[in-house]
């Protein structure tokens, strides 16, 4: 295993008894017979040491990883645990994008249907696509607004119509009257 020479193990019985241990550790043991973390150096390499006593057996175990290996694998996690996300996020972004632009297509024809028509056009809107429901709503409200201005407007121009001829009939007589003043001057 490419990791062999780069991990170790030792068995210790004290008072300084070699058990077992990996082929490439020394016969004394690395680290202090203290349990817990140790930091040590063989040879030019350093080394990480854990070392853990177990009461029942009375025995000493140490366990050893090197440095340099601790470091390409704190670098290949890290690069799996980042890869994901660093082509993850972008992929997801732009499907979001998507997404939202695919379901923003029907209000978008709404608006551009809402832009083309002219001031006097009060026609119900008519989208061909199919909308979902929310839309469907939308459209049914704009629709009857449309119906309810052009009853407005039609009242007000019935009131305007009205309005002129109830005017027509005392102008007329006033006309009238004043012409006949202005023949008889």
């Amino acid at each position: 295993h490419k990791y062999e020479s780069k991990i170790a193990f030792q068995v210790v019985r004290p008072p300084a008894r070699l058990l077992a241990r990996s082929e490439h550790m020394p016969d004394a043991p690395i680290a202090p017979l203290l349990p817990g973390f140790h930091d040590v150096t063989l040879g030019e390499r350093h080394w990480r040491v854990f070392v853990l006593y177990d009461v029942p057996s009375g025995l000493w175990y140490f366990s050893a990883e090197r440095y340099d290996i601790r470091q390409e694998l704190i670098s290949k996690i890290a690069l799996q645990s980042v890869l994901p996300i660093l082509v993850g996020a972008p992929l997801s972004l732009w499907l979001v994008w998507l997404l939202i632009n695919r379901g923003m297509a029907p209000l978008r024809l709404i608006a551009g249907e809402l832009n083309r028509r002219r001031l006097d056009d009060l026609q119900p809107l008519s989208v061909a696509q199919p909308n979902p429901a929310e839309l469907d709503a939308i459209v049914g409200s704009i629709n009857r607004l449309f119906e309810r201005l052009a009853s407005a407007i039609e009242r007000e121009r019935r009131f305007a119509a009205d309005a002129a001829h109830e005017l027509k009939t005392p102008i007329a007589a006033a006309r009238l009257q004043i012409e006949n003043g202005l023949a008889q001057a």
